[in-house]
C-alpha cells in the first residue's frame, strides 16, 4: 500500500506538469486517515466538498481513484457535484483527466470494475 505521504508527492508531480494550463497545488490537505472510502461522510471530504461549494478548487487530483470514493454511487455523487461546480477531475494513475466524455466515459468503467473489485472482497472469507 502506497502512504499518504506518496500520494501526495505523486498527485503534487502531477499538478506541477499541468502548471502550463494554470494548475496550483493547494496547501490544504483532504485526507481521511483510515476512514473507509465507502461513505462521503468524512471530515476532509466534507471540507473539500464546502470548498466546491465556496468556489475555493476548480480541480481535484488523486493519486488513484478508489481514492476519493470505494463505491460506484458514492463516486458518482461526488462527480454530480464536481459537474455542478464545473470542477475538473483528475487521477494519475491511471491518467484521467475529465475535461471530455471520452475520459468521463473511461472514469466510469474504472469505476464500475473498482465497485466489483469491491464487492468481490465483501464476499473473501
Amino acid at each position: 500500500m502506497v502512504s499518504l505521504a506518496e500520494q501526495r508527492e505523486v498527485a503534487e508531480a502531477f499538478i506541477a506538469a499541468q502548471k502550463p494550463e494554470g494548475w496550483l497545488c493547494l496547501p490544504d490537505r483532504y485526507d481521511d486517515h483510515a476512514v473507509p472510502g465507502d461513505s462521503l461522510d468524512r471530515p476532509a471530504l466534507q471540507r473539500l466538498i464546502t470548498d466546491l461549494d465556496q468556489a475555493v478548487i476548480d480541480v481535484v487530483v488523486v493519486a488513484y481513484v478508489s481514492r476519493l470514493a470505494t463505491t460506484l454511487p458514492a463516486f458518482t455523487q461526488l462527480m454530480n457535484r464536481f459537474q455542478a461546480h464545473d470542477v475538473t477531475f483528475a487521477c494519475v494513475r491511471p491518467p484521467l483527466i475529465t475535461r471530455d466524455s471520452v475520459s468521463r466515459l473511461m472514469l466510469h468503467v474504472l469505476l464500475s470494475l473498482n465497485q466489483f473489485e469491491h464487492e468481490l472482497d465483501g464476499f473473501k472469507t
